[in-house]
């Protein structure tokens, strides 16, 4: 297959406890009153001072009941988080109302001249006072802003400054969704401004996601109930749990072009399920081949392409009925699909030979093959730039090519390896998962630089922009 362009470029599910401890009268959370809450701290970006604060213990008080929960970071360094949101933890609680978070110390410093001042700390800690409503089966955000005042004075307590501020959710366009697998949880991210705004717990290991402009739902594949969740763009909240067959394992989804369908690529049960988005109804299911990893839609035909690493082959379906037309065989173990459709042309990505692929979707001509640098994660299309975007955790970057003429651009040079990424609907930024680091990086398409690193915690796994 190598043309042209060959030498042009060289357990279901774990929900993570964050020291859920008992203590008299503590609260403990049984599944049925299973909630999550995220706690996020930020620092003014106009913030210089040296101050640095060593966190004992957090503790999330519900009248005379408390729940310890631990701290994602112990130290916090004021002047190295200025402008910045981070995660400082995470906890899975009982469903009720908390009033305040007490947040113990073992140290608070801070620079005065050339002295390093060490303030006394107060043995019961620092209250922040909160108004957290948490319901069963729920997720929710707390925002805080540390405010460090003027170096504390020796032998003088340290008024620490945390309280808690408000991030309104900005409209659904400015949105960005991440699933995260550890806590069950889609994280809402306001992707302008690169930070957590909310969270939605949705279930077991959510993985892929489609996003219908039509109808204002978001789909979210659940491989741990073995379902599919519906998220109202409207509201954010969790409309309903379909079922879908025991052991379908679902994880890739992608919609018709006219959005009245939603495909759903089971990798348990190796097949290819079609949804009606209205109705919530599976039409038809048919197997497809061994080791099913990705799936793409062609915006003309409306045909599926489904690479099956495995089987060897890209299969390819009919929406009617889903009917089998034929089969695409590759030298290499396909893993990744995309359709660059304004030159009409798929391309495949093999993990066994570090090579993506070009078919013509007309003709089923062969178009030759371009070199990477190692297997590719994701492949996503820019149809402004007419560039295919690899995701390459080997070498840490995202390669930039434009098949049309074998060009290799200067890649994105990342700080760590990629998973899942979504261009904003502008194809103004590019979004890409830090899966390694639990981290979304928002960046700006035509420089390739990084706007903002988005802490969401956890495995985060898909994204998608509204």
């Amino acid at each position: 297959m190598v043309g042209n362009l060959a030498s042009a470029i060289s357990c279901r599910f774990l929900l993570l406890f964050l020291g859920v401890l008992c203590a008299a009268p503590a609260i403990s959370a049984s599944g049925s009153e299973q909630a999550t809450l995220f706690i996020y701290l930020e620092v003014p970006a106009d913030y210089s001072l040296p101050t640095q604060l060593t966190v004992a213990d957090l503790v999330l008080r519900s009248g005379d009941a408390i729940v310890p929960v631990r701290p994602e970071r112990r130290v916090l360094i004021a002047d190295d988080l200025a402008g910045t949101q981070v995660l400082w933890a995470r906890a899975s609680l009982a469903a009720g109302y908390y009033d305040s978070l007490i947040i113990e110390l073992g140290a608070v410093t801070a620079q005065a001249g050339e002295a390093t001042v060490e303030a006394p700390v107060r043995p019961a800690g620092y209250a922040v006072a909160l108004d957290v409503h948490l319901h069963r089966n729920e997720a929710a955000v707390v925002n805080l802003i540390w405010q460090p005042g003027s170096a504390p004075g020796a032998g003088k307590p340290d008024d620490l400054d945390i309280q808690v501020t408000n991030h309104p959710v900005p409209p659904l366009g400015s949105l960005a969704f991440v699933t995260e697998r550890q806590t069950g949880s889609v994280i809402i991210v306001d992707r302008l401004l690169g930070r957590v705004v909310g969270a939605v717990m949705v279930g077991p290991l959510p993985g892929g996601m489609a996003y219908s402009p039509l109808r204002q739902k978001l789909f979210v594949a659940m491989a741990g109930e073995d379902g599919i969740g519906v998220i109202d763009g409207m509201t954010l909240r969790l409309e309903r749990v379909v079922p879908l067959s025991f052991g379908d394992d679902p994880d890739r989804l992608a919609l018709s072009p006219d959005e009245s369908t939603l495909y759903i690529l089971n990798e348990g049960s190796r097949s290819l399920a079609a949804m009606a988005t209205r109705s919530m109804q599976e039409q038809n299911r048919v197997p497809v081949g061994d080791g099913p990893r990705s799936l793409t839609v062609d915006p003309e035909t409306g045909y599926i392409y489904v690479a099956c690493e495995y089987e060897g082959e890209v299969q390819v379906f009919n929406p009617s009925g889903l009917t089998h037309l034929t089969s695409l065989l590759l030298t290499g173990a396909p893993v990744e699909v995309a359709i660059a459709d304004a030159s009409r042309e798929l391309y495949v990505a093999s993990s066994s030979q570090n090579r993506i692929y070009g078919i013509g979707l007309d003709d089923g001509q062969e178009l030759g093959a371009m070199s990477l640098c190692g297997p590719a994660r994701h492949l996503i299309f820019n149809p402004r730039s007419r560039q295919i975007l690899a995701a390459m955790p080997t070498c840490s970057e995202v390669a930039v090519l434009r098949p049309a003429n074998g060009l290799e651009f200067a890649p994105y040079s990342l700080p760590h390896s990629p998973g899942q990424m979504v261009f904003d609907p502008g194809f103004r930024k590019l979004l890409v998962v830090f899966d390694g680091t639990a981290a979304l990086g928002i960046y700006d398409a035509h420089r390739g630089t990084l706007d903002s690193r988005v802490e969401v915690g956890g495995t985060p796994y898909a994204v998608v922009a509204p």
